[in-house]
Parts: C-alpha cells; sequence; structure tokens
C-alpha cells in the first residue's frame, strides 16, 4: 500500500503545480518544524538534566496554562489574517487588508494585557489547585507571556496568508525553545539551577520573537507605505462575525489539546507530568509533516474557495494527505521499534515501562491525525467555521469525560488512551462531513 502511495504521489507531482508548490514550500516548513523539534528536545534535556524531572513537569504544566490564555486574547484573529491576507493582499487590495489588520491588533492587544493582569491576580489560585508553590512564580511570569504570545501569532499567520513560508517558520516554536535554550545555558553558568529561571529563559525568548515577528511582517507586507481604508463599524461588526466561531473552535481546540495534561497534573507527580509531556513531543515527531503541509495548504484552500475551483481543490487536499502519510509513516516505525532507546535520552527517570506504553500509545494518536488529513484546516478555510466550532464542542467534551475516567485510574497511561480515543472521534467525525458536503475523501489511501 505504501509503494503504491508514493508512485501515485510522484506521478501526481510531475504533472501538478498547484502540489508541486506545497511540496516546494512545505519541505522548507518541514526542515524548520524538524529543526523547532530538536531544539525543544534538547531545552527539554537541558531542563531535565541540569535542574530535575520536576522542573520540567512545572514548565509542562505552566505553558498550557499560558497557551490557552493567549488563545483568548487572539480572539481567533489568527486564522482571520490568514483568509485577509490570502483574499486580499494577494489580489490587490492592501488597503482594506491594512484596514482589517489594525483592527485585529487594537482588538488583540487589548484583551491581551486584560487577561495578563487576570492571569497574575489568580495565580495564586492555580497553584494551590495543583498543591505546588514553585506553580505561583511560575504563573505570575507567566503573564508577561500573554501579550508577545498573541503578537507571534497574529503576524506569523499574516505571513502565512501571503505565503512567505520561511519568514512564518522563523516564528515557531524553533526558535522560541532555541533563544529559550540559548538564554537558559547563560543562566546556566550564573546561577544555581532553578525552575524560575527557566520560566524567565522562555519570557525573554517569547519577547524576543514576538519583536522579530513584528519586523518580518512589515517588511514583507510593505503597510508602511499604504494608506489605509477607513475603518467603519459595519468592518468591525463583520470582523468581529467572521473570528467569533474562529476564536470558540480555536479555544476549545486548545482546551482540548491541553485537558489531558492539564487533569494529569491534579492527579500525579509532577515528574510525571514532564514524561507524559516529553511523551507528547516524541509522538509528535511523527505530526511534523502534518504541521509542514498545513502550513501551505490553508491558504491555498482558502485561494481556490474563493476561485470556486472545486476541482483543484479536491485535488490539493487528496494529495497533501497523501504526502503527509508517506512522510510520517517512516517515522512512526522508528518510535515503534525504539521507544525505550529515545526515552532514555532525556535521563534514566524516563525510561519506565509507562512511559513506553504512554509512547506508543501517543503515536497511534498522531497516526489518527496524519491518515485523516487537514479536515479542520479545510473547514476553517472554506467558510465552515460553526461546523468546526461544532466538532470541537464535541471533542472537547469526550475528551473531558475521558481524561476524568482514565487518568484517576492508569495515570499517564490513562491520559494516552483519551487523548488517542479523542483523536479519533474528532478526525472522523471531520472527514465525514467533508464527505457528505464536498463529496471527497481526505484519507490518504481513499
Amino acid at each position: 500500500m505504501i509503494k503504491k502511495l508514493i508512485n501515485n504521489l510522484q506521478t501526481q507531482i510531475n504533472s501538478n503545480t498547484q502540489l508541486s508548490e506545497v511540496l516546494g514550500k512545505g519541505f522548507v516548513a518541514f526542515v524548520f518544524k524538524i529543526g523547532g523539534v530538536l531544539l525543544f528536545f534538547l531545552f527539554n534535556m537541558a531542563v531535565s538534566r541540569y535542574v530535575n524531572t520536576e522542573a520540567w513537569g512545572i514548565f509542562s504544566l505552566f505553558y498550557p496554562v499560558v497557551n490557552i490564555v493567549s488563545v483568548i486574547g487572539i480572539f481567533g484573529c489568527d486564522v482571520a489574517m490568514i483568509r485577509i491576507m490570502a483574499e486580499n493582499f494577494t489580489s490587490g487590495k492592501r488597503e482594506k487588508a491594512k484596514s482589517l489588520y489594525h483592527q485585529i491588533l487594537k482588538l488583540v492587544v487589548g484583551l491581551s494585557l486584560l487577561l495578563s493582569l487576570a492571569l497574575f491576580l489568580f495565580s495564586p489560585l492555580l497553584a494551590h489547585f495543583y498543591n505546588n508553590e514553585l506553580l505561583l512564580n511560575a504563573f505570575r511570569l507567566g503573564a508577561l507571556c500573554i501579550l508577545p504570545m498573541a503578537i507571534i501569532s497574529i503576524h506569523g499567520e499574516g505571513l502565512r496568508g501571503m505565503k512567505k513560508i520561511q519568514e512564518f517558520s522563523y516564528l515557531q516554536q524553533g526558535t522560541q525553545f532555541g533563544l529559550a535554550l540559548l538564554i537558559f545555558i547563560c543562566f546556566m553558568g550564573i546561577r544555581i539551577p532553578h525552575v524560575n529561571w527557566v520560566i524567565i529563559a522562555f519570557v525573554v525568548a517569547i519577547w524576543i520573537t514576538a519583536l522579530w515577528g513584528v519586523f518580518l511582517f512589515q517588511k514583507h507586507s510593505g503597510f508602511r507605505s499604504i494608506i489605509a481604508q477607513d475603518a467603519t463599524n459595519n468592518h468591525m461588526m463583520s470582523l468581529l462575525q467572521m473570528v467569533f466561531p474562529m476564536f470558540l473552535s480555536g479555544f476549545l481546540f486548545i482546551v482540548m489539546t491541553w485537558t489531558d495534561i492539564l487533569i494529569l497534573g491534579h492527579y500525579v507527580s509532577k515528574d510525571y507530568v514532564g514524561i507524559y509531556r516529553t511523551g507528547l513531543q516524541i509522538a509528535g515527531v511523527s505530526n511534523m509533516a502534518l504541521f509542514a503541509v498545513n502550513t501551505i495548504v490553508a491558504p491555498k484552500f482558502a485561494e481556490l474557495y474563493t476561485k470556486n475551483d472545486k476541482e483543484g481543490l479536491a485535488n490539493v487536499v487528496r494529495n497533501s494527505s497523501k504526502l503527509m502519510f508517506v512522510i510520517s509513516f517512516p517515522f512512526m516505525v522508528l518510535i515503534f521499534l525504539f521507544p525505550k532507546f529515545i526515552l532514555g535520552i532525556f535521563g534514566k527517570d524516563y525510561v519506565i515501562n509507562e512511559a513506553l506504553y504512554t509512547v506508543l500509545i501517543l503515536t497511534v494518536s498522531q497516526l489518527f491525525n496524519v491518515v485523516f488529513g487537514s479536515v479542520l484546516t479545510l473547514l476553517n478555510m472554506t467558510g465552515r467555521q460553526k461546523i468546526v466550532q461544532n466538532i470541537v464542542i464535541i471533542a472537547t467534551l469526550i475528551n473531558f469525560a475521558l481524561c476524568c475516567i482514565c487518568i484517576p485510574r492508569w495515570g499517564i497511561i490513562g491520559a494516552a488512551i483519551a487523548n488517542a480515543v479523542n483523536m479519533l472521534c474528532w478526525n472522523l467525525i471531520a472527514a465525514i462531513y467533508i464527505k457528505k458536503h464536498y463529496n471527497f475523501w481526505t484519507i490518504a489511501f481513499l
């Protein structure tokens, strides 16, 4: 089956210019993603070995909290920026694109500042929930991350909408964790190892990345030399109507993504949270192709949908799914063959039976994600935001219920089982909807 997929894909590449574009630019994103994963693992190893596994567990609880709060501040405007830049910037309507960008920036900055204050004030309550005093300072420092994380997302997705994939890739986790690693190494030489310095290193890295993102966006958009259209109340209302479903689905999706870790932190020691987080990242290596291809196809979906090119849209979806599967499968095989060796890289605390089973189950979870392809991205980019919202609401409820049932009984293995079952459920629902309403499957081998 794999050989047939590869031969079919090679034929499609030779005869399809759209797929060639996806493969060419997707390769750039894929290379940056690999670099990002390696830098994340190096940061993980530095923290786990120089401080301890508990410190990595603390960071693993800190990160999803600031991530979720920043998503609220972004308010769905990151996805809107892809569509705005893909539909207006590339078609010459730059004045309109700049006007919408300014409205988005005002909304996001205002919300992010309010949420930063809220996180700072509620930090003692969150630390009490997880029964860990070290988290108090972590969450307070995390309040400084909300605004820059929102800025990175808005400007990164804007560059993505302009098809500036290399520049978009500069702003992803690779840069953030690479800078955090360098700063943390500096701290290692002059300070006593403590989890606070891990958090501070990350905060500084996020601010540097945000400033770089603003510079790259202004450079490539050329907005400084363009006079924006006058914004009206109708423009603002239209913007809010577009972004709210994206916000709700994006917020629920990020909550769903982190539910396992957030609930896990309440039931198990912080060491086990760190081990589970590492397992997620190891399994996520097999998912790099999905990220790389989605980076390219999101604006391509919006462009083809705007042109009403249904056949072209179907071809890009099917071929990108095949490409994801062909690239991801070898990584999954390696994880299944050498899980103990891979976990051992992070320290002896990681080489336990629970961790081995967790990594294997999470890799199966990522297999579901890759096989079904860019289902939610397709729906978001073709005006079906409310459908995505409904799917994510169902998936969030399923995931929460599964985590509450499985984690108290089986710990990190239970979290992995909940993750895998939920991943299968929401991908299957989205794929069936696409088949019914678009008349094609997104699944790689169908």
